[in-house]
């Protein structure tokens, strides 16, 4: 691989991982939100108290067998012992910047350097943009990453190799794992096997050879195809969103061909035009095409195109009722169906060499398809961004409040009883209060609604010294975040200018603290010191800036298990609050690292890509101007 290809790739990964970072820390927090409560919850209790089988992996959530995001969730907690689901979206981000990379490598390969540019902008716009940023907002989403990453590994090896070659039983392995990522797994495997005969067709007569290998691929398909078939689970409570009724399915499955314009079902036959001549020419033995250097990504574009259809029609079938729009979260497999035919516009151009006498006419076809595509994917994008993102963020906000302010009171009528859905994070205000009554799930919360540890102020245990009191903070500042029921503060009103120190210690099973500050900490004669109750220097906690008469979190590293903390005011002219710490994990806490320089990795990934591209440009300079040269002499 060149250099500029890798350097290419890394661009690609992080312009998308680096997007959706950045979505993540605007729109998101780590409070777990719906599925999570039952789909994460409970195995993590399982987990915590030793009582996890293999076997409850396996257990059915809704229709779906999520073994491998189970396996995910399970292993991130078991490295950060602290459940965070915003940590989750981090990975997951990272993961579709993987998937992106892939695909970009699978449609590169071989691919003459005419093609690359379009591809690999094709690509970042497919994973980059946020259509569907219901599975960036929520941790828990990272099955449909594992649909899409393993179907395409079994498409690619076990579709366009060899039976028996390396990258053939890489696509046996990326089947197998497809059937334990969501019910529509074996997908890939009906559109391999759709692929075989469309090959088979094509080739009229196909050496005997040849048709031994593909009768064990389809032999292997159609055990995979019988297996997700058995997995599947029905579901009662889900029938009224089925479609009713054989129109409401087709409308339901024009929908989703029609994406981005998915209120508008008749634009299905124009967006899907391009995969379907595509098709119709690979059928037809058209020999142009099959002698093309990118037949293999034509192969790759027509069993992507069936598997993607498929997508379309199971979603239709299954949440077709109400005539109602796909929902946020099947759109990446939807936005993968408008790749696919952007593509096949892209390589239809290029092998209509002998249609000269029409270029005119399909140039001009050609940019009002892109055109049209192109509003509907800036239609998507604006109205998510308006409308659809921020309402999220203001349900997930009420729902932090409402949780903290629970496991902080115990007031369950004021904070869950009676709450509309938009206001808690789960459909029924009991069965959340039966799970954040849990002591094991209570102890695992994630930072932002867990419960703080106990300050035991030295000398005084349970009460603050002057003068640093209990809530000794500016009333401008407003109370402190839910989850903390006071804080402790040396201000005790305008023009008090008493000094002095406060000793406290506490103890936490977590390598990081959080501190939610308020006032002037980190001026002149004010300071916050952590320290090692065994032994050990002090730690000054550092500010860049004053926070104010507000709020505003601090994360620090825990000095050890024990930890003894000094508040020292020896000023007469400033004051400063703060909140009994709580426990960080180690993941979360470098997950907030790469939330903060999210957008930072997504700038340098477009500048790379900028550079890269100028590069090719300013190359290509001398040679046609040479040739221009020529043609003028």
């Amino acid at each position: 691989m060149s250099f500029r290809k890798l350097l290419s790739l890394t661009c690609l990964f992080c312009i998308v991982f680096g997007a959706r970072l950045w979505l993540i820390r605007t729109y998101s927090t780590p409070v777990p939100f719906r599925d999570q409560w039952d789909g994460e919850a409970m195995i993590l209790k399982s987990w915590v108290e030793g009582r996890l089988t293999p076997s409850m992996l396996f257990v059915p959530h809704n229709e779906h067998r999520i073994v491998l995001t189970r396996i995910l969730t399970l292993a991130l907690f078991s490295v950060n012992h602290q459940w965070d689901p915003q940590f989750e979206m981090n990975v997951n981000a990272a993961i579709c910047g993987l998937i992106a990379i892939f695909a970009a490598l699978a449609l590169l390969h071989g691919l003459p350097s005419v093609f690359h540019w379009p591809v690999l902008l094709t690509v970042t716009a497919l994973f980059a943009l946020p259509y569907a940023w219901e599975n960036t907002l929520c941790g828990f989403q990272s099955q449909y990453y594992f649909l899409l990453f393993f179907s395409l590994v079994a498409m690619w090896g076990m579709g366009l190799h060899e039976c028996g070659s390396r990258a053939w039983y890489a696509g046996c392995l990326g089947l197998v794992l497809s059937l334990f990522s969501m019910a529509t797994g074996f997908f890939s495997a009906c559109a391999i096997i759709a692929l075989l005969v469309a090959r088979t067709f094509a080739k009229r007569k196909p050496h005997r050879e040849n048709v031994r290998k593909e009768v064990v691929t389809g032999g292997l398909c159609l055990i995979g195809i019988v297996a997700g078939v058995l997995m599947m689970s029905e579901v009662p409570e889900h029938v009224a969103l089925k479609a009713g009724s054989g129109l409401a399915w087709v409308v339901a499955f024009a929908r989703g061909l029609a994406w981005p314009f998915a209120d508008i079902p008749l634009y299905a036959a124009w967006i899907q035009l391009p995969f379907i001549c595509l098709l119709l020419l690979y059928l037809s033995g058209f020999k142009a095409l099959q002698k093309k250097d990118y037949f293999r990504q034509i192969e790759l574009l027509i069993i992507v195109g069936f598997w993607t259809v498929l997508q379309a029609a199971a979603l239709a079938y299954a949440r077709g009722g109400g005539n109602v729009l796909p929902a946020s979260r099947y759109q990446d497999l939807l936005a993968l169906n408008a790749a696919v035919n952007t593509l096949s516009l892209l390589f239809l151009f290029s092998s209509m060499t002998r249609l000269e006498k029409w270029q005119a006419q399909t140039r001009w076809l050609i940019s009002i398809w892109v055109m049209t595509l192109a509003w509907g994917l800036i239609k998507v994008t604006v109205g998510n961004f308006e409308m659809e993102m921020p309402a999220y963020h203001r349900c997930m906000i009420s729902g932090e409040k409402n949780v903290a302010g629970y496991i902080a009171t115990g007031d369950f009528q004021r904070y869950l009883a009676g709450k509309p859905p938009w206001e808690i994070p789960y459909s029924q205000a009991d069965s959340l209060r039966s799970r954040l009554d849990d002591p094991v799930i209570r102890g695992i919360l994630p930072y932002d609604i867990c419960a703080p540890l106990e300050l035991n102020p030295t000398g005084q245990k349970g009460v603050a010294t002057e003068p640093f009191v209990n809530g000794g903070w500016d009333p401008a500042c407003g109370s402190p975040p839910a989850q903390f029921l006071s804080a402790i503060g040396s201000y005790t009103g305008p023009g008090d200018a008493r000094t002095g120190v406060f000793h406290a210690s506490f103890q936490t099973r977590l390598p990081y603290l959080m501190f939610v500050f308020a006032g002037y900490p980190g001026e002149q004669n004010l300071s916050f010191t952590l320290r090692n109750a065994a032994g050990g220097n002090q730690h000054g906690v550092k500010f860049n800036s004053a926070v104010g008469e507000t709020w505003a979190a601090k994360f620090v590293p825990a000095p050890g298990q024990e930890t003894e903390i000094t508040a020292t005011d020896d000023s007469t002219n400033h004051w400063f609050a703060f909140t009994a710490p709580v426990p960080v994990g180690r993941l979360s806490y470098y997950g907030l690292f790469f939330l903060t320089n999210g957008k930072w990795i997504f700038w340098i990934g477009i500048s790379g890509l900028v550079l890269t591209a100028c590069s090719n440009w300013l190359e290509r300079i001398p040679a046609e101007g040479e040739e221009i040269y020529k043609r003028l002499a």
